[in-house]
């Protein structure tokens, strides 16, 4: 499997794919209502061992990738992510620049054409006003790190 020299790659990890189905107690010091078990610790419901087992091995090196994703470029663009997506069946988009309600219906047009659900992120250290247009900015860290009340 060959990968565009365009995908910034990052590895998330095999954590997040290869589950372990024995864990299956809730945590100590967690509190819960009784006989309600939050749909992450519910191990009944073997999905993700399933979903993995039924990946080639390529497709589960592809599962390790997150790609590089803009909402402000153009329709080039969102065809080379739609073929990693569709090709490669990639793990996930990290989105950058461009705009909130276009970067929405990105994300649902590449989680539709998925045939695993991505991961989704977004590269936003200091809120959503650093990468996408038309949304609030809040102070950064350093400046909120400084505030004496």
């Amino acid at each position: 499997m060959r990968f565009s020299g365009k995908i910034f790659a990052v590895l998330i990890g095999l954590s997040g794919i290869l589950i372990s189905s024995s864990f299956h107690r809730i945590p100590d010091g967690f509190s819960a209502a009784p006989n309600i078990i939050p749909p992450f610790l519910d191990t009944s419901v073997a999905w993700v061992d399933s979903v993995y087992k039924s990946l080639s091995r390529d497709e589960r090196i592809a599962q390790l990738f997150m790609v590089r994703a803009y909402s402000n470029k153009g329709t080039q663009h969102r065809e080379d992510i739609l073929q990693l997506v569709r090709k490669y069946n990639i793990g996930g988009l990290c989105f950058f620049q461009g705009g909130p309600v276009r970067q929405a219906n990105l994300v649902n047009m590449y989680q539709a054409e998925a045939k695993t659900p991505l991961l989704v992120a977004i590269d936003a250290e200091w809120g959503l006003g650093m990468r996408l247009d038309s949304t609030l900015s809040y102070p950064r860290q350093m400046m909120l790190g400084a505030i004496q009340d």
